[in-house]
């Protein structure tokens, strides 16, 4: 075996001793077979200058030539350390590629985890409205900054690690540490990527974050305005306008959109609003305005909407029974005014502030200290970018190989750890108990002290190897497991007992069972078990990774609001309600990217082609993944049926609390709208459902073709009679109306109407959105919508959709596996890439067919299951066309 010699003062670095004729440290160059797997010379690697540090035949240096063995000289100290300085730029190179390619991907990956949320709304722009695509596309260009200073230390910290622990898998740290470069020299290029990335974080959240919200809210103001004529959602109470509510029957997307069947109630007093007939003081209830059909113009710039009616009516009650107002118009207008607030620039959170002004709001008023935590949050993440992985690269640089996957956990470890550590000091700097500052430095702070002491001991010999001890305590975890005995009894795992005794051979059709695969025979095998152990290790990294940093992102997203009411105690329980929530959404990407790595990985280390050899074909490899992936699909389902409509309710009352919004819900003690089982509105003030009782009652029945009021019916009070089974309405009055006019007009001091079939279980229903319901609610919630003669298609694209989306995590597995295998040899980064593009296609095309479902451009069930269809069969396309 051919060997090359570092000089002395090299090998007294590593404690070797020098021999006689021998010095310093043998590297071998024969390739693969040799000390050093996967690095077979160290010495003619590119890194230390390609031509090696092996000695020279005819050196022609003016430096000291010593002899280092039989025939071999070696250049001298001076020429060593020349040769070593100009490898230094290869090295500094090398690894500030394959950090930066890490990063890169990290930060995408996150960012777009966190994009997800937005998704929908772009779609439902893009296909439901009139908006140019290029307004759309500006729109989501804006929102794409706003996650960025919370993803790039993150994407950062991981990114160094994963690069890291692929050159400590292949030993190239080891290779490096025995050439004599230090560690410290390995973490040039880390400072230098960090200072870069804090520099690109600074800019970002200095400058580039608070000008995006400032102009995507400025340009979701001027969308929302232009296109509230879309945005209204059919046969539902729009109250969010001043004083007014609006029910529309159906919504007619197009240039010009149409609202059909507009029912429109003035709620303000009378003498605010005035009276048709004049006499104000004797006016009593809403004014209502009715319109068959009606033309939305928008007008941003005024911030309301002008009405176009060509047919409509207003009708207006008295305190008198005898009076009342009702007049038809063929022709005319309503303005609807927004909330005089809402779209006022002047009024904006402190995190769409310039910096300058935030400094200025940081020093005096009543929210200085919300100001002058986001003004700290400001610097303090952009130094983040440093201290992250200056504090975890020092775990990679190792001469054990603990591998990527313990470096990706322990990243996302201390990335969650410096987020907690920001939430703890704004909870107290919020109580009073910390300055601004202190609350918001106080993480960098433990972060630079950890930095410090890792870095200090980063050349020490004698230091703890933490990451490989996280590692081997994971997998000593991992093989007590395995060592459950028939009697389901724990053993303690000793390595010199891992040679096991002699056992029956196998099974024909696969390998043997142990351990707890014994339980799933004759399914399970040694195959399946080694397969499904990295891809539910990989599931579950990335699921915690994508959870942990939507977590985060809403943590700041609801800190202003959460400081400025008081409600920061109501976060950790709006994060339990919330979890099942996020776990549906992400799950689907975190199988695709689990199953990326864990066949990206196999093929990278050649253990495809060893499984080959022994006659497993990939399609038999891929088995236990399907048959997973099927099972996560499967257990989606469940979570939707039994348990996320529950969290779903409770998270957003919480988040209405957060917000100062009321609850979301029909049960409110007045001013209740509610359509009946047929062509009826209710309104009353107040309600006793204990006492099954309301009043005073206003009820409304129309004719659908032309959209007209065709009865109107009004008692001080009605109460439930459960003999009879009926309402009994007292004093009051009942007209009938005919072409907008009355008819016919009916007194009563206390009378029963048999066809309001109503009962007082149909009130106190709460109204609630599809997420909210399982699939079975949102059913039964269609028929009886469609059994009162309502259009359904968008209910029923979500109820179809219920049933879709769990099927994501399988299509993603199917889709993975054919791509895992071809690009498996390329990197670790090659599948997290791949999946990245694959989500986003995915995911775009899936809200883009449901928007189009919604607005009947697509049948419900092609509009929910195309592209589960879609891309499920293209991975089986792919995948059988994969050489097994």
């Amino acid at each position: 075996m051919q060997q090359s010699n570092l000089g002395a003062s090299r090998a007294a670095d590593f404690g070797q001793q020098p021999d006689a004729g021998v010095v310093g440290l043998a590297v071998d160059r024969r390739g693969g077979d040799g000390d050093f797997p996967g690095f077979a010379d160290a010495a003619h690697h590119p890194l230390f200058g390609g031509a090696g540090l092996h000695a020279q035949r005819n050196s022609s240096h003016a430096a000291p030539v010593y002899r280092a063995g039989p025939g071999r000289t070696r250049p001298g100290p001076a020429a060593l350390e020349s040769r070593l300085g100009a490898g230094v730029t290869i090295l500094f190179r090398y690894v500030f590629r394959e950090i930066a390619a890490s990063s890169l991907v990290g930060v995408l990956l996150f960012s777009f985890v966190l994009f997800l949320q937005r998704l929908g709304e772009v779609m439902a722009l893009l296909v439901r409205s009139n908006v140019p695509a290029e307004e759309v596309g500006r729109l989501v260009l804006l929102n794409l900054p706003l996650p960025l200073p919370y993803t790039i230390p993150v994407g950062i910290l991981v990114g160094v690690l994963l690069g890291l622990g692929r050159l400590s898998t292949d030993s190239e740290i080891i290779a490096m540490r025995a050439a004599g470069v230090p560690g410290l020299r390995i973490m040039r290029p880390i400072v230098a990527f960090g200072l870069l990335g804090g520099l690109i974080c600074g800019w970002v959240t200095l400058d580039l974050s608070p000008w995006a919200a400032r102009e995507a809210m400025a340009a979701a103001q001027k969308l929302q305005i232009s296109q509230a004529t879309a945005e209204i959602p059919p046969r539902v109470f729009i109250e969010h306008f001043p004083n007014l509510v609006v029910y529309v029957h159906d919504v007619e997307p197009g240039e010009v959109i149409r609202w059909k069947g507009l029912f429109m109630a003035d709620t303000r007093a009378p003498k605010s609003r005035g009276s048709v007939s004049g006499i104000d003081a004797e006016v009593d209830g809403p004014r209502i305005t009715i319109a068959d059909s009606a033309v939305v113009i928008p007008q941003p710039e005024e911030n309301r909407l002008q009405l176009h009616l060509p047919h409509a009516s207003i009708f207006e009650q008295s305190f008198d029974p005898k009076q009342y107002q009702a007049q038809v118009f063929e022709l005319g207008d309503q303005v609807i005014e927004t909330k005089p607030d809402q779209f006022d620039g002047r009024i904006r959170p402190f995190t769409q502030m310039r910096t300058q002004d935030l400094w200025e709001a940081s020093r005096s008023g009543e929210k200085r200290i919300e100001a002058g935590l986001v003004l700290h949050q400001r610097f303090a993440l952009p130094f983040a970018c440093l201290l992250l992985p200056l504090a975890g690269a020092p775990l990679a640089i190792s001469t054990q190989r603990a591998g990527r996957s313990t470096g990706v956990i322990v990243a996302l470890t201390m990335g969650f750890s410096y987020y907690m550590l920001l939430l703890a000091g704004t909870a107290l700097a919020d109580r009073g108990l910390l300055p601004p500052f202190a609350a918001v430095w106080i993480a960098n702070a433990v972060f630079a002290a950890l930095a410090w002491r890792m870095l200090s001991q980063i050349d020490n010999p004698n230091r703890t190897d933490l990451l490989a001890w996280v590692s081997g305590r994971v997998r000593q975890a991992v093989n007590r497991v395995q060592s459950l005995s028939d009697t389901g009894e724990m053993k303690r795992y000793r390595p010199e007992e891992a040679a096991p005794e002699p056992e029956p051979a196998a099974p024909e059709g696969g390998a043997r069972r142990f351990g707890w695969g014994a339980a799933f025979e004759p399914f399970l095998t040694i195959i399946d078990v080694y397969v499904l152990r990295n891809f539910v290790f990989y599931f579950g990294v990335m699921l915690a990774a994508f959870v942990s940093i939507w977590v985060v992102f809403s943590f700041f997203e609801l800190l202003s609001d959460m400081l400025e009411r008081g409600k920061l105690a109501l976060f950790p329980p709006y994060i339990y309600y919330l979890t099942p929530f996020l776990i549906y959404e992400t799950a689907p990407l975190a199988v695709l990217t689990a199953t990326l790595l864990c066949f990206g990985i196999l093929a990278k280390h050649q253990e495809l082609i060893a499984f080959r050899a022994c006659g497993v074909s990939l399609y038999r490899l891929a088995r236990p993944i399907l048959a997973l992936a099927l099972g996560f699909s499967g257990l989606l389902f469940t979570l939707d049926q039994f348990w996320l409509p529950q969290m779903n309710r409770r998270q957003d009352a919480i988040r209405d609390e957060i917000k100062g919004r009321p609850p979301r819900t029909f049960l409110r003690a007045d001013r209740q709208w509610t359509f009946g089982l047929s062509e009826r509105i209710f309104y009353h003030r107040y309600s006793d459902w204990n006492a099954r009782e309301m009043g005073p009652v206003f009820i409304y029945d129309f004719q659908r073709e032309p959209f007209e009021l065709k009865r109107h019916l009004y008692a001080e009070k009605a109460r439930w009679n459960d003999e009879a089974q009926a309402w009994v309405f007292e004093n009051g009055w009942v007209r009938t109306l005919q072409d907008s006019r009355v008819v016919k007009f009916e007194p009563f001091d206390a009378r029963s109407f048999p066809d309001i079939a109503e009962t007082p279980e149909y009130f106190r229903k709460e109204a609630r959105q599809h997420q909210q319901m399982n699939w079975r609610e949102l059913g039964a919630y269609i028929s009886d919508l469609t059994q009162a003669g309502f259009e359904t298609t968008e209910l029923r694209v979500l109820w179809h959709r219920k049933l879709s989306f769990p099927m994501f995590a399988f299509a993603m597995a199917l889709l993975a596996l054919p791509f895992a295998l071809v690009t498996g040899r390329s990197g670790a980064l090659a599948p997290v890439a791949f999946s990245l593009t694959a989500a986003i296609a995915y995911f775009a095309l899936s809200d883009f067919f449901v928007e189009l479902g919604r607005s009947s451009q697509l049948t419900p069930v092609v509009a929910a299951w195309a592209p589960a269809v879609l891309f499920a069969t293209l991975g089986g396309y792919l995948f059988l066309r994969v050489r097994s």
